[in-house]
């Protein structure tokens, strides 16, 4: 999670989670509508000015095929969806769907998976891999591919919520990741000079699967 220094007018504390984007923005998969929380959601989806800028991004330059959020810390390599387990099998089962409103944000039971077409997962976890296996190349730090809820259930964040378009917009497919870099929120200056070439590696190697003539897995 990470907060801003909005300051939150007429509420009792400052700062707005910015995993405020509009996806399951108000599900209350892990989101509070309290500010004093560390999952305050902000008043609206893309309430913010971090997010309002990434949706500007995303929403006016069409040509935008991936999109990689960079977070820590936990040394992982996320790829969505982050608000349940995922499926391939039941395509009415998906975000879109308000008779599963209240059922998700619990993994592992049966209420609720969210759908994502095979192709495409197949894809995620390829592509993870291949973005994990190049940060490992660089000092041997070992990041986890796993889907966004595999580190914690969540909503509203950048990568669901560019990777949704292709559910909800069309014409637009992109690809979305979240890189959870490091150990701790604040390494010291050795350490992240460290974590900065390893990411910036996995970046490179996300980038270099957009290439035509890329014939990796």
């Amino acid at each position: 999670m990470g907060k801003n220094k909005n300051p939150n007018p007429g509420h009792p504390a400052q700062a707005v989670d910015i995993r405020n984007y509009d996806f399951l923005w108000d599900s209350g998969v892990i989101t509070s509508t309290n500010s004093i929380t560390e999952t305050y959601r902000g008043f609206k989806a893309n309430s913010e000015p971090e997010t309002r800028n990434a949706v500007y991004m995303i929403n006016n330059y069409e040509s935008i095929a991936c999109v990689i959020d960079v977070h820590s810390y936990s040394e992982d390599t996320l790829y969505p969806w982050g608000d349940d387990d995922n499926q391939t099998d039941d395509p009415d089962m998906n975000f879109k769907n308000p008779g599963y409103d209240g059922q998700r944000g619990s993994p592992g039971d049966t209420l609720y998976k969210e759908y994502i077409h095979k192709k495409d997962l197949d894809w995620y976890e390829s592509t993870a891999k291949r973005i994990t296996d190049a940060i490992v190349s660089v000092r041997g730090r070992v990041y986890t591919a796993k889907p966004n809820v595999g580190l914690y259930p969540t909503s509203g964040t950048c990568d669901d919520f560019a990777y949704s378009l292709r559910y909800n917009v069309a014409g637009r497919d992109i690809k979305a990741f979240t890189i959870e870099e490091g150990k701790k929120f604040q390494p010291d200056y050795a350490e992240a000079t460290n974590i900065i070439s390893e990411v910036s590696t996995g970046l490179a190697e996300g980038c270099l699967v957009f290439l035509p003539d890329d014939t990796a897995p």
